[in-house]
């Protein structure tokens, strides 16, 4: 019988009790600093009962406390981080939150409350800003906003009522005045309202700042700007002006780039899903043009001309994905021609077609064909 009880037990998935190692008295962390108190004791390495575990530090901060069974708190208890503040508090099974609890900020203040499965907010529950006001009170499944529910503004009146599908509010939401951030700052104006959470109607958008500057401005369908608007930068600057498909320019319109709050170029002209594909011009910072001819995918391909940052023409000729490929011109400051001939890659190919001009309009190098036919007209200037 001797022999065979263990083997039964192990089967039966218990431990024989000559197989158990129980601590009892004060149970330390390796520096000799208390690691449990109360009703604690150590049954195979693992906390058993009621009591506090603290971290290993010279003020001995609470880490855990509750019910111990199998080393994890079982039951009411609470958890907390190393500075002694609380993370959650409530009904935990193998050391999570499920069942009634809540979570708090590092301030204290109680962030979410309400059912917990797994950790998770699923069921009836709150949440809350960190200055104690509530955020929102309603159904949740998995953490997340999920049925009926009720959003609260800064001022704590009721912001929109109804239903929430996976965080997004599904409803028609006509704000009195303005539709705001969570924070209390304008979102959008008047004119503008959110229909399952995406704005509709013609008004402006502003950025979530101290300024409050403007960020969109336009109609708005489904949450994206349609037909002529502009956006902005949070310096308040144009980002983006004229037609939009979509939230993107989508036709005419201008797109600048700046370095601080200074303009260092812009595009204007015919654009495809928010890229100049088209006529066009690029610009300089000080407005003169740089680029004008067509463009496919934001670069010159096609006839073109360059100018130099005072508005000199620079060059003329057919361009490929941004360089001039086959016969082309370049000019003097004056306007007058300093060299025409054939392109490879962007550069004259002098082994080829090529003449050289001096400013007054006198040739210095002529080098012509040997076996190959004359070039095409030039693009007109």
């Amino acid at each position: 019988v001797a022999l065979v009880l263990p083997g039964l037990l192990a089967a039966l998935g218990a431990t024989p009790c000559s197989a158990l190692r129980t601590e009892l008295g004060p149970i330390r962390h390796p520096s000799g600093r208390m690691r449990f108190g109360g009703n604690v004791t150590f049954v195979n390495g693992k906390a058993e009962g009621r009591g506090c575990e603290h971290w290993d530090d010279p003020l001995g901060r609470r880490s855990r406390e509750g019910l111990f069974q199998a080393g994890e708190l079982q039951g009411e208890g609470a958890t907390y981080d190393q500075q002694g503040r609380v993370l959650c508090a409530g009904h935990l099974v193998n050391g999570v939150l499920h069942g009634a609890g809540a979570e708090y900020y590092e301030n204290g203040m109680r962030r979410r409350a309400g059912h917990f499965v797994n950790g998770v907010l699923h069921g009836e529950g709150t949440e809350y800003e960190d200055d104690g006001r509530l955020r929102f009170e309603g159904r949740f499944v998995n953490g997340v906003r999920h049925g009926e529910g009720t959003e609260y503004a800064a001022n704590g009146k009721p912001r929109r009522r109804g239903r929430f599908e996976r965080g997004v509010f599904h409803g028609r939401e006509d704000a009195p005045e303005y539709i705001r951030y969570d924070g209390g700052r304008m979102r959008f104006s008047s004119g503008v309202t959110l229909v399952n959470g995406k704005a509709e109607g013609q008004g402006l958008e502003y950025w979530d700042s101290s300024t409050g500057w403007r960020k969109r401005k336009g109609f708005f369908q489904a949450g994206e700007l349609q037909g002529e608007g502009a956006t902005f930068n949070e310096d308040g600057n144009d980002h983006c002006v004229g037609h939009f498909v979509n939230g993107v320019l989508h036709g005419e319109g201008t797109e600048y780039f700046y370095d601080y709050k200074y303009c260092r170029r812009h595009f204007k002209g015919h654009f495809v899903n928010g890229v100049l594909h088209g006529e066009g011009t690029e610009y300089y910072k000080n407005g003169n043009p740089r680029l004008k001819g067509h463009f496919v995918n934001g670069v010159l391909h096609g006839v073109g001309k360059e100018y130099d940052s005072r508005g000199n023409l620079v060059s003329v000729g057919r361009y490929v994905e941004g360089a001039i490929v086959g016969y082309g011109r370049g000019y003097h400051d004056n306007g007058k021609r300093l060299f025409e001939g054939i392109h490879d890659s962007g550069f004259p190919d002098k082994s080829k077609f090529y003449v050289q001009y001096s400013a007054t309009g006198e040739v210095i190098i002529p080098r012509q064909f040997r076996a190959q036919a004359p070039p095409k007209a030039p693009p007109k200037a």
